[in-house]
C-alpha cells in the first residue's frame, strides 16, 4: 500500500456542529472521564463542520503502531505516542484533516452505507492471530489504552477510505496507457530489476539469547550438538521436531537469503547437500544443510511486470489524491484552532481556508 493510502487510514469520528465547536469547545474544552482520571480534552480543528479534537492526535499514532505487525509496542515508544511533540501532532493533524475529507466524501458516495462488520471483524482475526492467543491480544490491546470499539471504528474507517480510492480514483485510471508504460519503465530502469545472487538451506536454529547465563549457553551447545549428530546419521528434519518437541523454541525451516548478507555468506562457507556442524550465530546456535548459491541474474519483463504496474498505478493515485485533497482545501471551510499547532508549517500550511 502507498504512503498517501497508509497516512489516510483512520477511525471515523463524531460529527460536531460548528456553533458548538466555537460556543462551548472551543472556550472551555471537554472533560473526558478515564477510570479515576479526568483528562481535559479539546477541539484542535475543525473540517467543514466537523471536530478534529486534541486527544485523537495521540490516539493515531498509537493505533497506527499497534496495527503495524513490524512495532513493537513497548513502553517506551508507547508513551512517546501518548506525548508527541508539536511537530509530531502537526503532522497527525495534516493525516487527520486529509483523513476527515477523504471520510466526508465517502459519505457523499454512500459508501458507509455498505455493511462493514464482518470485513472489520476478519481483519481483527487477522490481528489476533499475531498473538499467542486471543487472551493476549485484548492484554495487549488494553495496556495499549486502545478501547476495542476505537479499533472497530478506525479498521472500519480504512476500508470505507479504501473503497473510495478504489471507485474515485483507481478505476480511472487507462489500463492500457499503463500497460505501455510500464514496458518502457522496464526498458528504461532495466539494470535495476535483476535477482540478487542468493542461497538456499534447511536450517534447525536453537536460539540463544544474548544475555544468557554460562548454564544456558552450555546447555544450548550440547541440545545443537545432539540435534546435528542426528541429521547427520540419517534422522530426517521432521523427527527432529518430533523429538525435541519439549524445547518449544527450536526453529526448523527451509530459507533463501541474499549471499551478501551476514547469514548468507556464513551458509556459502558450509559443505552443500549436507547437514553442517553448528554454527554459533546472532540468534543462537544454527545446524544448516545448504542447497547450494544462485547467481546473479537480470530478471524478465514478465517476472517484474506486475510490480511496475502496481507501482506506477499507485503512483498516478496517489497524484490523483493530493490534487483532489488540495482542490477540496481550497473550496472547503476548515480552520486549526490551536493557535500553536497553527503557526507550525504542515503540509496543509495555513490555518484558513
Amino acid at each position: 500500500m502507498s504512503n498517501s493510502r497508509r497516512r489516510l487510514l483512520a477511525r471515523c469520528r463524531l460529527r460536531l456542529t460548528v456553533y458548538t465547536l466555537v460556543g462551548i469547545f472551543a472556550i472551555i474544552g471537554i472533560r473526558v472521564a478515564v477510570g479515576k482520571e479526568t483528562k481535559i480534552d479539546y477541539v484542535v480543528a475543525v473540517v467543514n463542520d466537523q471536530a478534529i479534537t486534541w486527544s485523537e492526535l495521540p490516539s493515531e499514532l498509537v493505533i497506527g503502531a499497534f496495527v503495524n505487525p513490524s512495532v513493537t509496542l513497548l513502553p517506551p515508544l508507547l508513551n512517546k505516542h501518548r506525548n508527541p511533540s508539536r511537530e509530531e501532532q502537526r503532522t497527525v493533524l495534516d493525516i487527520l484533516i486529509d483523513r476527515t475529507l477523504m471520510l466526508q466524501e465517502a459519505e457523499r458516495w454512500g459508501i458507509p452505507l455498505a455493511r462493514w462488520d464482518d470485513k472489520v471483524a476478519a481483519r481483527i482475526e487477522q490481528f489476533k492471530m499475531s498473538y499467542p492467543s486471543e487472551s493476549v491480544f485484548f492484554q495487549e490491546l488494553k495496556q495499549a489504552g486502545i478501547e476495542y470499539a476505537e479499533l472497530e471504528e478506525w479498521l472500519r474507517a480504512g476500508l470505507i477510505i479504501d473503497s473510495l480510492i478504489l471507485r474515485k480514483f483507481t478505476n480511472n485510471i487507462d489500463g492500457e496507457k499503463i500497460e505501455q508504460e510500464s514496458l518502457r519503465h522496464f526498458e528504461q530502469y532495466k539494470p535495476e530489476y535483476f535477482q540478487a545472487a542468493r542461497i538456499t538451506f534447511e536450517y534447525v536454529l536453537i536460539p540463544l539469547s544474548l544475555d544468557a547465563s554460562l548454564e544456558e549457553k552450555r546447555r544450548v551447545e550440547r541440545l545443537a550438538e545432539k540435534v546435528y549428530l542426528h541429521l547427520r546419521n540419517g534422522t530426517s528434519i521432521e523427527e527432529i521436531q518430533q523429538f525435541e518437541s519439549g524445547d518449544a523454541n527450536i526453529k526448523i525451516a527451509t530459507r533463501t537469503t541474499h549471499l551478501d548478507s551476514e547469514l548468507g555468506s556464513t551458509i556459502a562457507a558450509l559443505k552443500t547437500n549436507r547437514w553442517n556442524s553448528p554454527v554459533q550465530t546472532a540468534g543462537g546456535y544454527l545446524v544448516a544443510n545448504s542447497h547450494g548459491a544462485e547467481k546473479r541474474r537480470q530478471k524478465a519483463y514478465t517476472e517484474v511486470k506486475d510490480e511496475i504496474q502496481s507501482m506506477l498505478i499507485d503512483k498516478q493515485v496517489d497524484e490523483q489524491i493530493e490534487k483532489w485533497l488540495a482542490k477540496q482545501k481550497e473550496i472547503g471551510n476548515w480552520h486549526i484552532l490551536d493557535p500553536a499547532l497553527a503557526q507550525i508549517e504542515g503540509r496543509a500550511s495555513r490555518s484558513e481556508p
